[in-house]
């Protein structure tokens, strides 16, 4: 075996054995489909008790009621860091993949010579 291809076994040897047992791949594979991900319970829960449901709570952990925003920026006044500003939008890696990261380009150090 070759350095560095001990992940090719890893993967083969995991595919092997969810074909074998009969269950779906664990990894995502195929295309991504986020309609119907949340449920309409999970939709309606209101978890800081403020009366605005946290699928459309713009500071789904602090209470504010009237849902104010300062800067438009779509993060609640009370709970914005920076609420005279407006913030860059934040990706996760839930939302887009790994465009998040894509944004800011790898620095390479320049290698020194001993």
């Amino acid at each position: 075996m070759r350095p560095g291809s001990w992940w090719r076994l890893v993967a083969v040897l995991l595919a092997a054995s969810v074909a074998a047992s009969g269950c779906d791949f664990p990894l995502p594979v195929g295309p991504r489909v986020d309609a119907g991900t949340e449920s309409d319970a999970s939709l309606q829960a209101d978890g800081d008790g403020d009366g605005v449901a946290n699928g459309v709570d713009n500071c789904p952990m602090t209470a504010n009621a009237d849902q104010a925003d300062g800067d438009g920026d779509k993060v609640g006044s009370v709970c914005d860091n920076c609420a005279a500003d407006a913030n860059p939008p934040v990706e996760t890696l839930t939302d887009s993949g790994m465009e998040a990261f894509a944004a800011r380009p790898r620095r390479r150090r320049p290698r020194r010579r001993l």
